[in-house]
């Protein structure tokens, strides 16, 4: 024991207090004369620092588990945010590229000149069914070329239909978005599946998008606009 302690009660000021004794104890001995009583016992004091040692590792032991160290805890540093790579800009050159055969896909078969008007193909167009009805759908930008919707008015659309046929025409629109020549863009539906009330057709505009309506003959349903 030290001081009436046991060792797992020693704090750090204890050892070095006790430290501190030792070395005081051992400079007052180098000191004596010959007839002065004799030192302790030297394997008594052996003793006594290897219990000194154990009692440090013992404290620095039960410092680490209770989480304390010398230096204060620091959060480690947030990662820094990564920054999106910039998207390469595109030359003039390109982008006419890319436009050109953007409207290659939607529109691939050249203006005709035909009875002194130029006139280009409607190619795309969407279809949907019902047991009485089959609508045909034409969206000018999506299915013509985009920026093609500001051309088309309701004055310019012709929709003729017959038994087993429908034609729609938009009159006077641009060849392309960057032309200056006007041609009539048509959409010819022959045979249509099946037969239809042509004096019952109807159709309308709304931003750009073409619907008409066809009424069928007979109830039933269609598995597409045209026979093969």
């Amino acid at each position: 024991m030290f001081g009436g302690k046991k060792l797992k009660d020693l704090t750090e000021e204890d050892i070095r207090n006790y430290a501190a004794s030792l070395v005081s104890a051992t400079s007052m001995h180098g000191g004596l004369e010959a007839d002065e009583p004799e030192r302790p016992d030297p394997s008594a004091e052996v003793a006594q620092r290897q219990q000194l040692a154990q009692a440090i590792a013992q404290n620095a032991k039960d410092g680490d588990a209770s989480g304390y160290t010398d230096a204060p805890d620091r959060e480690a540093p947030p990662e820094a945010p990564v920054a999106a790579l910039p998207e390469p800009e595109l030359s003039a050159e390109e982008q006419a590229r890319l436009q050109v055969l953007a409207e290659l896909d939607r529109s691939q078969m050249p203006a005709v000149k035909k009875d002194g008007n130029i006139q280009k193909t409607i190619e795309h167009y969407t279809f949907a069914d019902s047991q009485s009805s089959a609508t045909i759908t034409v969206e000018a930008d999506k299915d013509l070329y985009e920026g093609a919707a500001e051309h088309v008015k309701e004055e310019q659309i012709e929709v003729l239909s017959k038994d087993k046929e429908l034609v729609v025409i938009l009159h006077g629109v641009p060849t392309t978005k960057a032309a200056n020549t006007y041609a009539d863009w048509t959409l010819r539906l022959a045979p249509l599946c099946h037969s239809v009330e042509s004096e019952r057709t109807s159709w309308k505009l709304r931003k750009g998008k073409i619907s008409v309506k066809l009424t069928k003959k007979k109830l039933q349903d269609w598995k597409r606009s045209v026979q093969i």
